[in-house]
């Protein structure tokens, strides 16, 4: 019989590092492929025009943050004021007193004095649907719509929706412009696919450690190990833990929410089932090896 020869420990170990650096490099490349292809899911630039006259008012809407937790979405206004609705010394200012009706709750009108260059405002649109507590498979819709008035005319708008939220992705089914002097665009947030991945992997990790958690105090148990304090503490530190890995969840949905029924409760309960399980075994355990011993 034929043996081989075997190969020197050096010439054993490059294909594994090779390995290892090719494996590396793949998932840095698919990592950025990942986060390019979310940057783009996330930049919202929408332009809706209600007509073609020149004159006309430019609105800029940069949606700032959506918060379910107050059920609203922040909304910075810039308005330019253009053609014959423009005085004529002073570019972009309104010739005449302007009136931009807003779909906020709170600011249901913006007043720009006349020869005065409008400065930016910001407003809060509801949030029409959506509950916080389906994170992370929660969406919300919100409408977002302008008409302005100059003198007691309506004047038409144009608008130019953008999002600047980094935790929420904003797409649009429908553009509603049907009246020429108004524009309202309805929207759809749900979160970015890093967060919505990151959810889902705390959820992943916690499930993790909650049976590895289980697994390591099933064989104190079943073997009577008795009183082993480092697995002790080990598991207590891992029952605070999960409250940690819980807080990290981006966002900071409720208590309450999808993520803890589907996850984290139960972690928690099987983490701290599984503590005290060893710990009355180990002391049952001790207590008879004691009387043994006599």
């Amino acid at each position: 019989m034929r043996l081989r020869p075997r190969l020197p420990r050096g010439d054993r170990r490059w294909p594994v590092t090779a390995g290892l650096l090719l494996a590396t490099v793949g998932l840095a490349a698919a990592g950025w492929w990942g986060y390019r292809t979310d940057q783009d899911s996330r930049e919202l630039n929408i332009f809706l025009r209600t007509a073609t006259s020149q004159g006309r008012v430019d609105v800029a809407a940069t949606i700032l943050r959506v918060d379910p937790s107050t059920r609203q979405a922040q909304v910075r206004v810039q308005v330019t004021a253009e053609g014959a609705v423009a005085d004529p010394g002073a570019p972009g200012a309104p010739a005449k007193t302007l009136e931009l009706f807003t779909t906020s709750a709170s600011r249901g009108v913006l007043t720009y004095p006349a020869a005065t260059q409008p400065p930016e405002q910001t407003i809060n649109v509801p949030l029409t649907s959506g509950w916080p507590t389906d994170y992370p498979q929660d969406r919300y819709t919100l409408t977002l719509g302008f008409s302005a008035r100059s003198d007691g005319q309506d004047v038409p708008v144009d608008l130019n929706v953008a999002s600047y939220d980094s935790l929420f992705e904003l797409t649009t089914p429908e553009a509603d412009a049907t009246e020429p002097t108004s524009a309202v665009l309805n929207l759809t947030a749900r979160h970015t696919r890093g967060g919505w991945l990151l959810a889902w992997f705390l959820m992943c990790a916690a499930w993790a450690l909650a049976l590895v958690v289980a697994g390591a105090a099933w064989i104190l148990v079943h073997e009577r190990r008795g009183l082993v304090w480092p697995a002790f503490g080990w598991m207590a530190a891992t029952l605070f833990a999960l409250v940690s890995l819980r807080n990290a969840a981006p966002g900071a949905p409720p208590i309450g929410s999808l993520i803890d029924y589907m996850a984290f409760f139960w972690a928690e309960l099987i983490v701290a089932a599984s503590l005290v399980a060893a710990v009355v075994t180990g002391l049952r355990t001790e207590r008879a090896a004691k009387r043994a011993n006599g």
